[in-house]
């Protein structure tokens, strides 16, 4: 028990100390999240539809979209999959960013988004299954403490 109170301790302390950098990142990211990437990918996804007739989708259309537009399905599963992509690029760059601040060593956003998405790239199938079964049981939950516009 008092080695549950002294990591509580250590890392509330690391906190306390870089808390501003800490909100700083969450904010940024967020940011970024919800001016460039989110209108992006609603824009993308509306001018889908709307150049291929569809005037809107839900699961009462879901049938007539796959057996006459295949290709827009095909599009659409290739969209949630970048979406999970970018859902773990996301993460992975936060926790980079968490432990550059920790240990304090020199790194630039750039250099660490491209090793969040270097990562992506190399995992493997089985994991990104995995990653995405996650995402999906944890993120209703997860909104307690971590919100995102995913």
């Amino acid at each position: 028990m008092r080695r549950l109170f002294r990591f509580l301790k250590a890392n509330f302390q690391a906190f306390g100390r870089h808390w501003s950098v800490y909100v700083l990142l969450v904010v940024s990211i967020n940011l970024v999240l919800t001016s460039l990437i989110v209108p992006g990918l609603t824009w993308g996804v509306n001018r889908l539809l709307v150049v291929n007739g569809i005037g809107y989708l839900t699961y009462t259309n879901f049938v007539s979209v796959l057996t006459k537009h295949p290709l827009v399905l095909i599009s659409l599963v290739l969209l949630v999959l970048l979406i999970c992509g970018l859902v773990y690029i996301q993460m992975a760059f936060l926790f980079r960013q968490i432990k550059r601040i920790q240990e304090q060593t020199p790194a630039s956003q750039w250099q660490l988004l491209k090793q969040s998405g270097h990562d992506l790239l190399t995992l493997k199938p089985l994991t990104m299954l995995i990653m995405i079964g996650y995402f999906l049981l944890i993120l209703p939950f997860g909104q307690i403490i971590f919100k995102s516009v995913w």
